[in-house]
């Protein structure tokens, strides 16, 4: 969520939680730079995604990867991937927000040239 000009993520235990029992995990993605009148499909945007590898176990990591997406034609062309790991823990959460937010002041850099 961008609130700010800054991405925010869901708390820590909204990623790792228990159900009856066993660690369970969600799935976080959004997108910037959509444009309100024609959508993301005419515009170049900046898209990530953050989930938990290996929720329950002690080699458990927070895994952040984002890309931008730009728009060629009837072609969405993916570029800029890029993608990192962090420990499974709130601190590790807060990490991958700033490293998304390092990458998301890029892309905004970029588009202003």
């Amino acid at each position: 969520m961008l609130q700010n000009n800054k991405l925010t993520l869901p708390l820590f235990h909204w990623f790792v939680s228990n159900f009856e029992g066993k660690p369970v995990s969600n799935t976080y993605t959004g997108s910037c730079g959509t444009d309100p009148n024609r959508g993301y499909l005419a515009v170049t945007t900046f898209n990530y995604k953050v989930f938990i590898k290996d929720v329950g176990q002690e080699s458990a990591r927070i895994i952040c990867e984002c890309f931008v997406r730009e728009p060629k034609g009837k072609d969405i062309i993916k570029k800029n991937f890029e993608s990192t790991d962090f420990g499974c823990s709130p601190h590790g959460l807060t990490q991958a927000t700033d490293w998304l937010n390092e990458k998301y002041n890029k892309f905004m850099k970029s588009k202003e040239k």
